[in-house]
């Protein structure tokens, strides 16, 4: 493997290094980090000649990253810059993705809107919730009993046989005969 390395020219070993640039910032938008996406996006792309197709793919993805860290004018920036780049796949991509940027923003009508209530606000005391590192909240609440529902008046459970049981029962007998007999 030394050896492998030894071998590589300088700009076969930037290439690699702007590869492994843009799969670790592929693994950090997937994952949230949206600044550390666009840093090591912009590194790779520091790292390619331009004009190439490693350098359109790297100049695409940084559009997502932008994008998804919130800096949209940054994106078309580049969208704008790569439809004039050589390679035609590039280029209809930045224009697709362009046209999708400068989209005008739909407004949604609030019955299309899920309002989640404060459940502390329902129980009349709002306690203010301390966390510790790990996550978990440092003041420990009662847990509630259990809600166990009474049972029914046995006097006003009806008793009485339906007659939809029987139809029921019948369709079903007939059913299976008429699958018996076809079988």
């Amino acid at each position: 493997m030394a050896e492998e390395d030894a071998e590589l020219s300088p700009a076969q070993e930037d290439r690699a290094e702007a590869q492994e640039l843009l799969a670790r910032s592929k693994v950090a938008l997937e994952n949230g980090a949206y600044r550390a996406s666009v840093e090591l996006a912009d590194k790779a792309v520091a790292l390619v000649k331009p004009l190439t197709a490693l350098h359109g793919d790297i100049q695409l993805w940084r559009v997502t990253a932008y994008q998804a860290f919130g800096d949209g004018g940054k994106a078309i920036q580049i969208c704008t810059d790569l439809r004039r780049h050589p390679d035609p796949g590039i280029r209809k991509q930045a224009e697709q993705l362009q046209y999708i940027l400068e989209a005008p923003r739909l407004d949604t009508p609030e019955e299309w809107k899920v309002k989640i209530p404060d459940l502390a606000e329902l129980e009349g005391e709002a306690k203010p919730q301390q966390w510790s590192r790990g996550g978990r909240s440092q003041t420990k609440e009662p847990e509630p009993e259990p809600w166990i529902p009474e049972p029914p008046d046995p006097e006003k459970v009806n008793l009485q046989d339906e007659p939809f049981v029987w139809v029921a029962i019948g369709v079903a007998v007939v059913v299976f005969v008429g699958l018996v007999w076809l079988a």
